[in-house]
Order: structure tokens, then C-alpha cells, then sequence
């Protein structure tokens, strides 16, 4: 079977370097149109089971078999994971890079670290790098978010752990640790940690809003519907007023017609005249 795959609310075949759709297990071979591995990897990330990984490189015309060390990622990341677990202090890092950042998952990832008692403080960079994370001697773990695949791909040229959301509430206990690592920050089904989330309390008051605009939109269909038959309704009475008055006055005339002599001809008049003298 052939699939365009698609991630929603991406568009289908659209893979960014975060969010991937989602393969069957049926699927055993993919082929990626592009000139770089850096999307293409984040669909192997998220397809671990796919074993025949393709690359299509329509500038070169090259076809390649790419291969992804998953093993070594997971370990690495998990590491660091454990290493997070017992910092007191954490670093949440708002990347302020284009669109990158998203306050409402620094707002989430606050929370959380309230919540478990942990201290923190907040930074905004447009750019990570270790150099400027070592001024801040007093923090013993960083959350970035801004670009996922940066603590993935070089998380480990930090010195301290450098997690993603998904891994800070790994290292928290709120979440399991995933066999498959999630690529689904863009994805309208992505966990806590993604653009797209909404909890269950804001899932419901939406879900009651879209009822309460179904039942709005019902009621003005049916206020509109009424006016429209009150409309014809009344064009019918005032169409049969006016057949009923012009019944009247064709009758009123036929009458009129009747009492009224005839008009004389022009030998009635000359007769009449001439008996007359």
C-alpha cells in the first residue's frame, strides 16, 4: 500500500524537524524527498519500526538508504533525564528565535516545576549555546523551548542536562518514559508538551462553547426560518386582499354597467330630435 502520511493540522507529506505523522505497523519502507537528513530524522525518530528508511535527493538525483542510531539517542537522553531528576534548581529557556517559543508551554512547564517544589528561573535567548548557559552557576538543570531537536542533537555538548518538556516531566514522574521517543510538537494530538495541547478542563469548555454556538446558530436558522414563512404568509393574505378588491370593484362595475341605459345610437338620437320639433 502507498500513503502520503500526515500529521495534522501539517499538511499531508509535511514533516518538520519536531513533528512527524505517524506510521502503521504495516508500513515497512519509506522514501523522503529532500536534500538534508535533518526533517528526515525526525520521521525516524518518530517511525522506529520502519526499517527501510529512503532519501531522495532531487538536486543530486541521488536515491540513499539512511540509517538512525536510536539506541545511542534514548541512552544519551535518558541519562540526562536521570541527571534532571534531582536538580533543585532549573533553567526554562524561551527561545525568542522566530516562532520557536511558545509562552504557554513555558507557563505549563512553570507550573509543573511549582508544583513539585522546585525552584527555577526563566531566561529568554535567541540563541543556546553552552557558553552562555555556564554563566548561570547556580542552575542545575535546563528546559529549553524552542527548537526540541537541539537538546536531542546536542544536548550532550552541554555540561548540565539541556531537557525538552516531554523530558522535564519525564524526570518529574508526571509522564512514562516512551519507547518511541514522540516527535509531535506540532501535532493536534501531542502531549503536554506540545503547542497544540489543551487539558481536559479547557477541552470541555470549548467542546460546551462549540455546543453553545451549534444551539445559537440553530436558533437564529430557526428565528430566520420563522420570518420567512411569517414573510409568505403575509405576501399570501395581502395577494389575496388584493384578488378579493379587485373582485369587488370588477363586480361593482358589472353592476354599474347594468343600471346605466345603453349609450343611443346616431339614428336614436335624429329620431328623438325629430319628434320632438
Amino acid at each position: 500500500a502507498l500513503l502520503v502520511p500526515q500529521g495534522k493540522p501539517l499538511s499531508p507529506g509535511e514533516v518538520l524537524g519536531c513533528t512527524s505523522p505517524v506510521f502503521d505497523k504495516e508500513y515497512d519502507m519509506l522514501i523522503f524527498l529532500a536534500d538534508g537528513r535533518f526533517h528526515m530524522e525526525s520521521m525516524m525518530i518518530q517511525n522506529p519500526h520502519i526499517k527501510e528508511f529512503y532519501k531522495y535527493d532531487p538536486y543530486n538525483k541521488k536515491l540513499t538508504l539512511e540509517k538512525y542510531g536510536h539506541e545511542r539517542m534514548h541512552d544519551i537522553r535518558h541519562k540526562a533525564i536521570q541527571r534532571a531528576a534531582s536538580a533543585k534548581k532549573f533553567g526554562l529557556i524561551l527561545g525568542t528565535l522566530g516562532r520557536q517559543g511558545n509562552p504557554n508551554i513555558l507557563e505549563r512547564l512553570r507550573e509543573l516545576l511549582v508544583q513539585h517544589k522546585r525552584d527555577y528561573v526563566i531566561v529568554l535567548l535567541s540563541e543556546i549555546f553552552p557558553s552562555k548557559l555556564q554563566l548561570f552557576q547556580d542552575v542545575d538543570a535546563w528546559v529549553q523551548v524552542a527548537c526540541p531537536r537541539l537538546s536531542i542533537d546536542w544536548g550532550y555538548a552541554f555540561d548540565k542536562p539541556l531537557l525538552t518538556g516531554y523530558e522535564l516531566e519525564v524526570a518529574l514522574g508526571t509522564t512514562e518514559w516512551q519507547s518511541v521517543y514522540p516527535m509531535d510538537y506540532y501535532r493536534a494530538d501531542g502531549g503536554r508538551w506540545a503547542n497544540y495541547y489543551e487539558d481536559d478542563a479547557t477541552k470541555a469548555a470549548k467542546a460546551k462553547e462549540r455546543a453553545a454556538a451549534r444551539q445559537r446558530r440553530l436558533e437564529a436558522r430557526q428565528r430566520r426560518m420563522a420570518e420567512r414563512k411569517r414573510k409568505k404568509k403575509a405576501a399570501r393574505r395581502l395577494k389575496k386582499q388584493q384578488q378579493q378588491e379587485q373582485q369587488e370593484q370588477e363586480q361593482g362595475q358589472g353592476k354599474q354597467q347594468q343600471q346605466e341605459p345603453p349609450p343611443r345610437t346616431a339614428d336614436q338620437t335624429v329620431t328623438i330630435a325629430y319628434e320632438n320639433n
